[in-house]
């Protein structure tokens, strides 16, 4: 009998370390065909609660391309046919000296011609290796669709650490010419979940977390919003100039930010919502964010710091928590390295956090993918 508790009290351990995992950690199990953490949402009723996504979505005015279709399943992505693949003659879309938005701890630039560039390699989808006519190319699609500026009227939504940063500042990046709005904040207080700590977890009010202020997109170059001004040479190699560069203010950061495409797709950023003290009125005050008007919400970290919106939100639900890792696999397999970022400031190259121009670019193409044809699920291996 004790032998028999003892299995008891184990397996009981096993069902509830799962449930914790799936709550925080798993992007899907298909098994159950859930894909999203269950929740209730505002308004929603008992026949609907369980899946958020069933009260609004970002119906498709698209059709999905015939390669891409059997990548495909309802709304959800087969993302483990995934490959990284060399391109001869490939551009980057931009660089630290022609994007305004990225963190000087993500370049990867270099004088050595020699050393392979991350931009110089593509993310395809393709099941057979020896067949191109299974190629799903999802940055090809999304820019020929036109990018952000072809989703017109959608709201989206970002929430979570700094790989979403730069899912955020990759867009900025590379459709910088769509954009008609930015705003990011100034004077930003130390933002990390260790600074958290030392306050006791503590939320920073609205008058702690900086001003938000208007980038001048229509200026060329735009003026940088990339952290303290002074220590920004630092995180270069020497030989690569930066002075030039104009900034938009001495300390500028994108904890809190929001840009707009052609005055049609709004998308808005936050590092872990529960840095910021009454978020959901916090975001209605400092940048106009209507949460319950969200169509497509992308979040990476425990579902749990999204517990004061979650009950506002109608929009689709998405966990991107194990995709950056999942490219990252990729490319270990494929290229038989990682471009993590590298450069003096990085201790112990590279870094977990890729390089920009790179995976940020792929992951941000997914997301745009994702909206373009109501994807709110990824399988992963």
């Amino acid at each position: 009998m004790a032998l028999i508790r003892l299995i008891a009290v184990a397996l009981t351990g096993v069902v509830f370390f799962l449930m914790w995992w799936m709550d925080g950690h798993s992007l899907i199990l298909k098994a159950y065909n859930t894909g999203i953490p269950r929740i209730k949402a505002k308004g929603a009723t008992k026949d609907n609660a369980s899946n958020i996504n069933t009260n609004k979505t970002c119906s498709s005015q698209h059709t999905l391309p015939e390669q891409c279709r059997p990548y495909v399943k309802g709304h959800t992505l087969d993302l483990s046919h995934g490959r990284y693949i060399p391109v001869k003659g490939l551009q980057p879309p931009y660089n630290h000296t022609s994007c305004f938005l990225m963190k000087p701890r993500y370049n990867c630039a270099t004088t050595d011609k020699k050393r392979p560039k991350a931009w110089e390699y593509k993310f395809i989808l393709q099941s057979n290796h020896l067949d191109e006519s299974t190629i799903c190319d999802i940055v090809d699609i999304v820019d020929s669709l036109g990018g952000p500026a072809a989703l017109s009227n959608k709201t989206v939504g970002i929430f979570g650490n700094s790989f979403l940063r730069q899912v955020f500042e990759a867009l900025a990046c590379k459709y910088q010419d769509q954009l008609t709005a930015a705003k990011v904040n100034e004077n930003p207080p130390p933002m990390s979940l260790k600074a958290l700590e030392k306050r006791n977890g503590i939320p920073y009010s609205i008058q702690e977390y900086g001003n938000i202020i208007s980038v001048p997109v229509d200026k060329r170059p735009i003026p940088l919003c990339a952290g303290n001004a002074s220590a920004y040479p630092e995180f270069f190699e020497p030989g690569i100039n930066v002075t030039a560069i104009p900034h938009l203010t001495n300390n500028c950061a994108d904890e809190l930010a929001t840009l707009e495409f052609k005055s049609l797709l709004k998308i808005f950023y936050n590092f872990h919502p529960k840095t910021l003290q009454n978020p959901v009125t916090s975001y209605q005050t400092m940048i106009g964010l209507n949460v319950s008007k969200l169509d497509y919400i992308a979040f990476n970290s425990r579902i749990d710091e999204l517990r004061e919106i979650r009950p506002h939100l109608s929009g689709s639900l998405n966990n991107y928590q194990r995709v950056i890792w999942t490219l990252k696999r990729f490319q270990k397999r494929d290229l038989k390295r990682w471009f993590g970022a590298r450069n003096p400031r990085i201790d112990s190259p590279p870094d977990m956090h890729p390089c920009m121009p790179g995976v940020p670019d792929d992951e941000a193409a997914l997301l745009l993918f994702s909206v373009f044809y109501d994807i709110y699920n990824f399988k992963v291996n």
